[in-house]
């Protein structure tokens, strides 16, 4: 998809995109996608990459608990690390958080969203679809 808009930034700003892509609503949630973009003092390491994101984002979830943490293959072939957190919403209900985290050619990649225990089973599927179709560097 190629970008709607062009933009200059004088030298002294850098691009900390981040994007949002909506699905459908379930048990509650309305389910997105949110990709964020790191290009400033990415580590090589995913896991260097990961870890400080995946404990700020732990410390500001409710009652958190980390599930799943652990490195998968990414058909990209970028470096990729996965993580999986239960929490609890301001009425109590258990949600999930599930984070992929990629670091290729120095950017990272941090895609994040939330379902509840039902749906990450069933839209948890299409977003895993979704991560797996990210191609770092490649445009339409």
């Amino acid at each position: 998809m190629k970008q709607p808009f062009h933009i200059e930034l004088p030298d002294d700003w850098e691009d900390q995109s981040v994007y949002a892509y909506q699905g459908p609503e379930e048990d509650g949630i309305p389910h997105r996608l949110v990709l964020t973009i790191d290009r400033e003092g990415v580590p090589r390491d995913v896991v260097d990459y990961a870890r400080p994101r995946l404990e700020a984002a732990a410390a500001a979830l409710p009652s958190s608990e980390t599930l799943l943490e652990e490195p998968f293959e990414h058909p990209s072939g970028a470096d990729a690390y996965m993580a999986v957190i239960r929490w609890y919403d301001p009425q109590g209900r258990a949600r999930v958080q599930k984070y992929y985290y990629l670091v290729a050619d120095r950017v990272g990649y941090t895609f994040s969203a939330t379902f509840s225990k039902r749906t990450l089973k069933t839209i948890g599927r299409q977003v895993d679809a979704i991560v797996e179709s990210f191609r770092p560097g490649e445009t339409e």
